[in-house]
């Protein structure tokens, strides 16, 4: 069976394979997963001077990459997404323990 190899043209005069487009996809799905993780589940949100842009830097992504890819996938922006959980957190705390979770 031999192998295609599909070009597609990109706004330069270079092109770029499929191959190259699938890795590029793999890698950004990785350095999303990496960037939701360290939200979920190491809490980074909680931190008021975590910024989308630093944790693109921590995990050394484009941030203009990773923006597209996370609209992609949840409708809303990197920085929109940790605001949220900001103060979807604080509306939890609130919730759970009163005015005594902002003493």
């Amino acid at each position: 069976m031999s192998k295609l190899l599909f070009l597609i043209p990109v706004q330069n005069p270079k092109f770029i394979s499929l191959k190259n487009l699938i890795m590029e996809n793999d890698y950004l799905m990785l350095k999303y997963e990496l960037f939701c993780r360290l939200l979920l589940e190491e809490k980074m949100f909680q931190n008021s001077s975590v910024s989308y842009s630093s944790l693109c830097s921590l995990i050394h992504v484009d941030e203009h990459l990773l923006e597209d890819y996370i609209f992609e996938e949840l409708g809303t922006g990197g920085q929109e997404l940790i605001e949220s959980l900001r103060i979807n957190f604080l509306a939890y705390l609130y919730h759970k323990y009163g005015e005594e979770a902002f003493r």
